[in-house]
């Protein structure tokens, strides 16, 4: 119950809305109308959705994760139940990204590799073929924790002396491949909007 109470000079009431001064007291409440709230759900299903619970599969809250980063680059988002953050956060000038060239070409690189396998059946992709991928995924991971300690070096676990051989092959073929994106990029320190555009296509392709 919600209480009003007026102040009058002529009726001399106090701050209780309690009549003063003449020998009577008079009590003047009013209650308020009920207040109906109605919730709009397309504002909050649309725009201010709360990101789904986290699966119980470990292997699949890597990927739950970069759907809601990519939610947050296209339109933001709430990366938990209580944080909020807009688009513009990922698009700010005159905020320099460290190594951000190197960055931009690994992630275009990886992008290409999402590429060849988006176009061929997982099921049909040879175990020679698939392991080779993952190689250059790992490559490139290893990679890029050069240039920021946020990210892990990926361990690779060679047995034989050809497969170490192999690998060093492909290590050189990667890299030679990524200095070759990165000499073709036109960019500039402080804009970061290439940087943002190849995070997000890896991000989806994933």
């Amino acid at each position: 119950k919600f209480k009003i109470y007026f102040k009058r000079k002529k009726t001399g009431l106090n701050k209780r809305g309690i009549q003063v001064g003449r020998g009577r007291e008079k009590n003047i409440t009013e209650k308020l109308p009920p207040i109906v709230f109605k919730e709009d759900s397309t504002l909050s299903t649309k725009f201010m959705s709360l990101p789904p619970p986290p699966p119980n599969e470990a292997d699949l809250r890597t990927v739950w994760v970069m759907r809601i980063l990519s939610g947050t680059i296209i339109k933001g988002g709430f990366i938990t139940t209580k944080i909020w953050c807009p688009n513009q956060v990922w698009y700010q000038s005159n905020t320099p990204i460290k190594n951000q060239s190197e960055k931009i070409a690994g992630l275009q690189y990886i992008d290409t590799i999402l590429d060849e396998i988006s176009m061929v059946p997982v099921k049909s992709i040879p175990i020679t073929k698939f392991q080779a991928m993952i190689q250059d995924l790992q490559i490139i991971q290893t990679h890029l924790s050069g240039f920021d300690d946020a990210i892990k070096e990926a361990k690779v676990e060679l047995l034989t002396t050809k497969d170490k051989k192999i690998y060093a092959s492909r290590k050189t073929n990667c890299l030679e491949k990524v200095s070759s994106i990165k000499c073709q990029l036109n960019i500039y320190d402080s804009n970061t909007t290439l940087f943002v555009e190849s995070l997000l296509s890896v991000l989806q392709k994933s």
